[in-house]
C-alpha cells in the first residue's frame, strides 16, 4: 500500500509499505477520505515540531472495515468508522484517574508519532476500542470532520463547563474549529461574538449564526467585545485562530465575575 511519510519539514515521501495484518483486537480501515489540518501544514512547513519523525500524517479521517480480527465484536467489514488520535496507555497514574487521555504520560497519538501512522495512507491498523461506527447516513467526507468537531464540542462542553441561554461567547477564529464552535455555542442557543480577520469567514459565521462579528483588522477586537457586553466582557472565550495577539486577548475580554 502507499502512504506518505514525513521525514522532516518539506520531505514528504511516498512509499510504498506492507499491508498490515490485524490481530484479534484489531481493524483494518480502508482510508477514504482524510482532511488535512493546520497541525499538518505547520509541521510540513516547519513551523512546529509537533509530530516526531518520521511518521505518517494525517489525524482527521473516515474509513470502512477491510478486515476485523477473530476477536473483534463490535464492527464488520463495510462499516464505516472513525478513529480517536490520542489514546491513553491505561498503566500511568494519569489513566488510573479516569483523565483525559492527552494528560497521558505516554500517550499513543495517531498521526503524529512513528508508532502510529495516520491517516495519509490507503489502510490503518486500529484497535476495535478506539474506533467509532459512524451512520450510513454519513459521507466520508463528512466523517474526517467529526475530530475538529469533536475538539470544538469538547472546548466548549468539556473544558468550558457548558454554556447557557444567557451567556455570550466570545470566538476568536473562524476557521473550521471556530465555526465548529460557534455551531455548538449556538446549538445551546448562546449569543456568539465571531472576530476573524478574513471576509470569508465572516460571512460564514454569519451564516451559521453569529450574533456579532468583529474584523480585528479594522478594530480594536478587545474593545469591540466590551462595548458589545456593556463593559462587562464575554462569560466564555475561545481562542481558535492560533494568533499569539488573539491568545493574550482572552484573559482582557472574559467577565471574570460570571464564572
Amino acid at each position: 500500500m502507499k502512504v506518505a511519510d514525513l521525514y522532516a519539514p518539506m520531505d514528504l515521501r511516498m512509499e510504498d509499505v506492507p499491508v498490515p495484518v490485524p490481530g484479534p483486537k484489531q481493524v483494518l480501515v480502508k482510508i477514504r477520505s482524510s482532511g488535512i489540518c493546520g497541525s499538518d501544514v505547520n509541521s510540513y512547513t516547519g513551523r512546529t515540531y509537533e509530530g516526531t519523525f518520521p511518521y505518517v500524517p494525517g489525524h482527521e479521517w473516515s474509513g470502512e472495515v477491510a478486515e476485523a480480527g477473530s476477536s473483534v465484536t463490535t464492527l464488520r467489514k463495510g462499516d464505516k468508522v472513525v478513529g480517536e488520535t490520542v489514546v491513553g496507555c491505561g498503566v500511568c497514574e494519569k489513566c488510573r484517574a479516569g483523565v483525559n487521555p492527552n494528560f497521558c504520560r505516554n500517550p499513543t497519538v495517531y498521526g503524529f508519532q512513528t508508532k502510529a501512522p495516520g491517516g495519509f495512507a490507503q489502510y490503518v491498523l486500529r484497535d476495535e476500542s478506539n474506533l467509532s461506527k459512524l451512520p450510513d447516513s454519513m459521507t466520508h467526507d463528512q466523517g474526517c470532520l467529526v475530530e475538529p468537531l469533536s475538539v470544538a464540542y469538547h472546548a466548549v462542553w468539556g473544558l468550558a463547563g457548558g454554556v447557557q441561554s444567557t451567556d455570550t461567547v466570545a470566538i476568536f477564529g473562524a476557521g473550521p474549529v471556530g465555526l465548529f464552535a460557534l455551531a455548538v455555542v449556538k446549538g445551546s442557543r448562546a449569543r456568539a461574538i465571531s472576530i476573524d480577520p478574513i471576509p470569508l469567514r465572516r460571512e460564514l459565521a454569519l451564516r451559521l449564526g453569529a450574533d456579532e462579528v468583529i474584523d480585528p483588522a479594522k478594530e480594536d477586537a478587545t474593545q469591540a467585545v466590551l462595548g458589545l457586553t456593556g463593559g462587562h466582557g464575554a462569560d466564555l472565550a475561545l481562542e481558535a485562530s492560533g494568533s499569539d495577539d488573539a491568545r493574550s486577548r482572552v484573559f482582557d475580554i472574559v467577565d471574570t465575575s460570571s464564572r
